[in-house]
């Protein structure tokens, strides 16, 4: 029998008026990846964060190797060999690779000793090649993409060679490549011994990973039970939810011929400079692995990035942009990846973060009316099916994917004519990922060019009237109206890979197979 590791009893958690967590009851095993699904606002990543000694439980027990333990904090769960990897970025941006993987493991000798560089250069590019990731040790993390980030975020863990590791959402901001590598690594971390909490409300990836399977609602476990064999996925999301989840098709946007916003400039795998074209009413989306070019192209739209060569048209208007306001004035609206940088204001209420870009609707000689402002904000997030207790608290008492939620509502909001969407559904659930799409999809129908740069590959596929695969910072190949049975092409030419082994790829994703990750800028 496999030996437990840690043991949550009758656990309970409160965060002011909301019930996080509520006599929960849980044990992970050492050997054995456990997956704990939930909806947003479940209470999954506070169980995470309370294993991980980020929280303090209100009410329960938590054992390790069947000894109670008190844990008041992130050092007391790394004595006992627990690593957390966040769902939220933890990396300091303006320190190196090695500085961020070894922060805090550093060997206390005496206080004026010197750091080790070349003993730490060399453990990090041995935890590095682990992960078939291609970056420079000393390089800056915050010149990095998000994607890489999030791999080192689980680097980060791992050098501590820990007993046991949470992985909140860790999947959240990877390509399908990405995922394949971080499911190989995770098997083999337990085959090794290792216990694995996988947090996630990605059915994928309980489908790829998943040795035994915990759900919660509503700070309630719902089911806990080993996985064999196959399981249905349809039973599997009722239970997440309580009800039955609709799953629409695409309904293809019928976009007129004339292209609204052209981008010219980005060469083809020839070299000859090639165009992208977006008339009003269509959704395109560029796809590819980090460092691609294709978050490169939708910085440049918003004034975040300037790239020679590269000419942005429209309506036939050539446009420099050189700032995101000048972006905002002309009515391109942006949602950015990496939710808590680059996203929220985490020491300002929910209804200041809502309303940010648009308080213009609220202003009457220059003064903000608190109580239409008060109005307006508690109708859009009840329109948009937010969790929250009262719209004057921060942010950040909402849930990862509340919040995200929160981040689409915002930038629908402020959408005049060009809607730029980095990650729309990071973080979120199945049910509330349906919404937002059909909230993105009728944005579109009103008359608006919507690009969309997705780390998910079916969302991707789903949502787009015309995809856009990008390799090594070229357009490798354009589909009209993709499908799920285009999978393996798509996959090939964003590898660089011939088209008849990427097939094989899709379905069985083995480690050797899987290229690094570059390390340079999308």
């Amino acid at each position: 029998m496999p030996k437990p590791v840690v043991e949550i009893r009758c656990l309970t958690k409160r965060f002011a008026a909301t019930l996080a967590l509520d006599n929960v009851s849980v044990i992970f095993y050492a050997g054995e990846i456990h997956c704990v699904l939930g909806e947003n606002g479940a209470g999954k990543s506070t169980l995470g964060k309370i294993i991980g000694g980020v929280h303090l439980k209100d009410v329960g027990e938590v054992l390790v190797d069947g000894n109670k333990v008190e844990m008041r904090g992130i050092p007391d769960a790394r004595r006992l060999g627990i690593s957390l990897v966040y769902q939220e970025l933890s990396l300091v941006p303006d320190l190196t690779v090695r500085a961020n993987l070894l922060l805090g493991t550093e060997t206390r000798r005496h206080p004026f000793a010197r750091l080790r560089h070349a003993l730490e250069r060399a453990r990090v590019q041995l935890m590095l090649d682990k992960l078939q990731l291609c970056v420079g040790v000393e390089q800056r993390v915050g010149d990095l993409p998000v994607a890489t980030q999030q791999m080192l975020e689980v680097a980060k863990a791992l050098i501590r060679d820990p007993r046991m590791i949470v992985l909140d959402e860790p999947t959240a901001m990877l390509s399908e490549i990405d995922k394949r590598r971080l499911y190989a690594l995770l098997k083999t971390l337990r085959d090794r011994g290792t216990a694995l909490a996988f947090i996630t409300h990605r059915i994928e990836d309980v489908n790829a990973v998943a040795d035994r399977v915990s759900t919660l609602r509503n700070g309630r476990l719902v089911d806990s039970f080993p996985l064999t064999g196959a399981f249905d996925p349809d039973k599997m999301l009722e239970k997440l939810s309580g009800r039955p989840i609709v799953l629409r098709n695409r309904s293809i946007n019928r976009a007129g011929s004339t292209p609204f916003l052209q981008i010219d400039g980005i060469p083809d795998q020839t070299g000859q400079p090639a165009s992208v074209q977006i008339a009003r009413g269509e959704i395109v989306a560029l796809y590819g692995v980090a460092g691609c070019g294709a978050q490169c192209v939708a910085r440049v739209l918003v004034g975040l990035a300037c790239r020679s060569g590269l000419t942005v048209r429209m309506d036939g208007v050539t446009l420099a942009l050189r700032s995101p306001s000048q972006a905002r004035r002309r009515g391109i609206a942006y949602l950015p990846s990496g939710r808590a940088r680059n996203g929220i204001l985490p020491t300002r209420s929910i209804r200041e973060n809502l309303n940010l870009p648009s308080l213009e609707r609220y202003t009457h000689a220059g003064i903000v009316s608190r109580r239409r402002e008060r109005a307006g904000t508690d109708a859009q997030l009840d329109a948009n099916s937010i969790k929250y207790i009262d719209a004057d608290d921060e942010i950040t008492v909402l849930s990862g994917g509340n919040q995200q939620k929160l981040l689409v509502s915002r930038t629908l909001a402020s959408a005049r004519h060009v809607l730029v969407l980095e990650d729309p559904t990071a973080g979120i659930d199945i049910g509330s990922k349906t919404e937002i799409h059909e909230a993105i999809r009728a944005h579109a129908r009103g008359g608006s060019a919507v690009i969309m740069v997705s780390n998910d590959l079916t969302e991707t596929i789903l949502m787009a009237d015309t995809l856009y695969t990008m390799f090594a910072r070229t357009i490798a190949h354009r589909y009209e109206k993709p499908t799920l049975e285009d999978q393996g092409a798509i996959v090939a030419d964003v590898t660089g890979q011939p088209r008849h082994a990427a097939n094989s790829f899709v379905r069985n994703a083995p480690a050797e197979a899987t290229p690094p990750m570059p390390g340079v800028g999308t």
